[in-house]
């Protein structure tokens, strides 16, 4: 690890996402950014890493009803999260 701060931003992005055998159904599309920062501070490092960054919505994946092909789910994906860590070498 550095023994300096550091910074990191990460962009995932789905397309093209089939939810049927037959490739007709197509979940949307979508791109999360996310954003990390560490800095070490009295023998720790400390981390905070912020999750979707600007909140997008989408569904990570999703299925058609069994009993009615025309009604679909989605699974949502989570909003924005926060995360905070406190990293050390033993």
């Amino acid at each position: 690890s550095s023994a300096g701060p550091s910074a990191s931003v990460a962009v995932t992005s789905a397309q093209r996402i089939y939810l049927d055998d037959a490739n007709t159904r197509e979940l949307p599309g979508w791109t999360r950014w996310d954003a990390r920062v560490s800095v070490p501070v009295v023998g720790v490092r400390v981390s905070a890493e912020l999750f979707n960054l600007w909140d997008a919505r989408y569904s990570t994946t999703g299925f058609p009803d069994a009993a009615d092909a025309g009604v679909m789910y989605y699974y949502p994906a989570a909003g924005r999260t926060l995360e905070i860590g406190i990293d050390h070498d033993w």
